[in-house]
């Protein structure tokens, strides 16, 4: 893989708010593409996480119903698959990590999980959208996630629509997010 095709796959995956309600991932990508993201380094190799993952109707329609909390992400009813990523015990020595530094080391590592997610999904055009919002009990309840974990994050997965055109990435200047201090 080149550097130029890593910037079309970052080009190309977006967050993904009109899904094609009729394709499902098949079983075999879906978990190709888990697989993959469990290479995502984490402090002190911890891997504090454990990801759920589903295209089973039932469970999608009741995880669709468990992202919607106030009428948010009406979209997700039409996505046809679902990770939730759950947080699990850090090892000891990422425990001291945190203790010492007062960094919250999980929530870095579970971002990284989440984002090699994504790009290994829309690598096998899979298209996504992280949800922060959710409704944690109802998420819990629908994939019999034991109570000893906290949901962190729920990814949607799907086709997108084709009508659901790339969109410009808005970003800010490069100036006022990164200072390049090399030789």
């Amino acid at each position: 893989m080149t550097l130029e095709d890593m910037k079309k796959l970052f080009e190309t995956r977006q967050s993904c708010r009109k899904y094609n309600p009729d394709r499902i991932p098949d079983s075999q990508t879906l978990k190709e593409i888990t697989e993959m993201s469990m290479m995502s380094p984490s402090a002190c190799n911890s891997q504090p996480w454990k990801v759920y993952v589903t295209n089973v109707p039932e469970k999608v329609r009741g995880l669709s119903k468990s992202v919607q909390p106030f009428g948010a992400n009406k979209f997700a009813d039409k996505c046809t698959a679902f990770a939730v990523i759950t947080e699990t015990a850090a090892c000891a020595s990422e425990k001291i990590g945190v203790k010492y530094t007062k960094r919250d080391f999980i929530s870095n590592d579970l971002g990284i999980l989440c984002a090699h997610y994504v790009l290994a999904a829309k690598s096998a055009d899979i298209d996504s959208c992280i949800l922060g919002l959710f409704e944690e009990k109802a998420v819990k309840a629908v994939l019999d996630i034991p109570e000893d974990l906290k949901v962190r994050l729920v990814i949607t997965l799907g086709y997108a629509a084709e009508d659901d055109k790339i969109r410009d990435k808005v970003r800010k200047d490069l100036g006022d997010t990164c200072e390049f201090i090399l030789q």
